[in-house]
């Protein structure tokens, strides 16, 4: 530059000075300036450094680290050769949960989990000798339970659910359970409100027992979902187990102890189960006499005739112990209901 009262007047540089006039013009001394040029120089001791100008481009390769030292109107290239074991490596996320990939190749990284979200496991890579880290993400995969129903025919009086777990997935205990589906096609509920089917699992296998009682028949469709009941997280979902349901109707006996003299009398109530009134049904009788299997589908007592009274039985063939139900089924065999054990028991005159 100039001072006050100058012209400034730039001349060619040489390669070592920048170089100009400042000239009066009051009519004073002309004056010809000069300063010297600093070149950037590379500092090969330590990588990205310069003893004069500044780093730029700064890179690395396999074997080097690279830069520039720029100033004073050029740029030098710089290198540094690396040592064995310091080169930066870069973690990477792998494609597994907990996995981990370095750049290049063969350096050391380092997992480190974190707790995972409802929906993710989470974890970081962490990279070595100043190289980046990683946050890592994978969305959790859906794990799959077991549903079983332990009595395909559905005739007793009560049937169970079993939910098992693959290996190395624990049910809680209680665990919280979701149930889904349909019967006879109507929506019921995703999942039931205030449903009888109960809310907690406690055992793996867990087993949740159902009671066959009144108006519950038709063809079910179902499916749990299965929560830790600490975490709200869901631990598993089971397939879906498709059945068909015969509803109970109840049947009685009185007296429930009588000798070869006597009467008795059986009561079929079908109120409990379908609405059998007018339907032209048929009452199948099944049953033991002292535990051994002595009915197997004998239909002598019409429905309409209940409640029906058998007359004293009179020979001494009779007595023992017995058990009977009943399976009340349609003009083509369709099971209606099927009742309740009733036990009674024939005594001696």
């Amino acid at each position: 530059g100039c001072g006050p009262n100058n012209r400034f007047v730039d001349v060619p540089d040489t390669a070592t000075q920048k170089l100009w006039n400042c000239n009066s013009t009051s009519g004073g001394t002309n004056v010809s300036c000069s300063i010297s040029i600093t070149q950037p120089s590379c500092n090969t001791s330590t990588k990205n450094l310069c003893v004069s100008g500044l780093p730029v481009n700064i890179s690395v390769s396999a074997t080097q680290y690279l830069w520039a030292c720029e100033g004073a109107g050029s740029t030098i290239n710089c290198a540094l050769n690396i040592v064995a074991g310091t080169a930066p490596v870069n973690a990477l996320c792998g494609t597994t949960n907990n996995s981990c990939i370095s750049n290049p190749t063969g350096g050391i990284v380092t997992l480190n989990d974190t707790t995972d979200s409802p929906t993710q496991n989470l974890w970081s890579c962490m990279g070595s000798n100043g190289g980046t880290n990683s946050a890592c993400a994978l969305i959790k995969p859906t794990v799959f339970c077991t549903l079983t129903v332990d009595d395909l025919t559905h005739y007793s009086e009560t049937y169970t659910y079993m939910v098992t777990a693959p290996a190395g997935v624990v049910l809680p205990n209680p665990s919280t359970i979701k149930i889904y589906g349909e019967r006879s096609a109507l929506l019921l509920g995703s999942p039931f409100s205030g449903d009888a089917f109960g809310g907690s699992v406690s055992a793996n296998p867990a087993a949740i027992p159902i009671v066959n009682s009144g108006n519950v028949g038709g063809v079910y469709h179902r499916e749990f979902t299965i929560i830790n009941p600490v975490t709200n997280l869901e631990i598993c979902r089971t397939n879906s187990v498709t059945y068909t349901l015969t509803p109970m109707c109840g049947l009685s006996v009185s007296p429930t102890s009588f000798n070869l003299t006597q009467a008795f009398s059986y009561g079929l109530n079908t109120n409990t189960g379908p609405a059998l009134g007018g339907t032209p049904a048929r009452v199948l009788w099944y049953g033991k006499k002292n535990g051994v299997d002595d009915e197997f589908g004998a239909d002598y007592i019409p429905l309409s005739a209940f409640p029906y009274t058998n007359p004293p039985l009179v020979e001494s063939i009779y007595v023992g112990s017995y058990l009977r139900y009943v399976k009340v089924v349609d003009a083509n065999s369709k099971v209606l209901c099927r009742s309740n054990n009733v036990t009674a028991t024939v005594l001696a005159n």
